[in-house]
């Protein structure tokens, strides 16, 4: 967290995974500045409405907000870290896309080979 000068920066997270209804939630909050700002985020991956047996909703929420007796300095720092929020949460959601992609993938090669056995 470079506001801190904190080089390696500490998260809970606290993952859902519900076989039945085929949703993924995970809930975050940051331990690290935790006195300087509080980060509370939570996505969720669903099946689609329409589409269940081929896409997935997205849906990310996140509050975030700044500690200090200067309300214009916590301001900036809240507008700053909901900017940085944003460009982070695309890296993430590419990430994640990219795990789901190589797991599904995997599963496909697994069932098949099951089948020629």
């Amino acid at each position: 967290m470079k506001l801190t000068g904190a080089e390696v920066s500490y998260v809970r997270e606290v993952s859902e995974v519900d076989p039945r209804t085929k949703t993924v939630v995970l809930r975050s909050v940051n331990l690290t500045g935790s006195n300087i700002m509080s980060v509370q985020e939570t996505v969720l991956y669903a099946p689609h409405p329409d589409h269940p047996d081929s896409k997935t909703v997205f849906k990310q929420d996140a509050s975030i907000t700044a500690y200090g007796a200067f309300s214009r300095i916590c301001n900036a720092v809240e507008e700053w870290s909901v900017e940085r929020f944003g460009q982070n949460a695309h890296k993430g959601r590419m990430g994640f896309e990219a795990v789901l992609e190589m797991s599904a993938k995997a599963f496909r090669e697994m069932k098949e080979g099951h089948k020629e056995a």
